[in-house]
């Protein structure tokens, strides 16, 4: 059973937020709860009630599945086939450079602490 991945929902959050030009203060605004608990949802800390979750959602034109794909194996499963598809008429050369470029990514974000 895979537990939801409240760090990497912080993390979506706080992109979008920034994305959209949109200050903590705001947010907490617009969705009626504190500043510190945006900051603690955003650190991963905090796990947001699903109403909070929802307001946050409509607040930065999110869907829930954007936040939570590292929680939902259905989204998982889609992206993964979605991956097979693309590669599946490439060539041996293309899908090593493809490859190579993905771990290349991975690596650079492993070392950037993004999960």
């Amino acid at each position: 059973k895979k537990m939801i991945d409240y760090y990497s929902i912080g993390r979506r959050i706080q992109q979008r937020r920034v994305q959209r030009n949109i200050t903590q203060e705001r947010l907490a605004e617009m969705v009626n709860v504190s500043v510190p608990h945006i900051s603690r949802i955003e650190n991963g800390s905090s796990q947001p009630s699903l109403q909070v979750l929802v307001d946050i959602c409509n607040a930065l034109e999110l869907t829930v599945d954007d936040l939570m794909q590292d929680s939902l194996s259905s989204v998982r499963r889609k992206k993964a086939t979605r991956l097979e598809a693309l590669l599946s008429d490439c060539s041996a050369l293309e899908i090593d450079l493809v490859y190579d470029v993905a771990e290349a990514v991975l690596r650079a974000a492993r070392n950037a602490n993004f999960k």
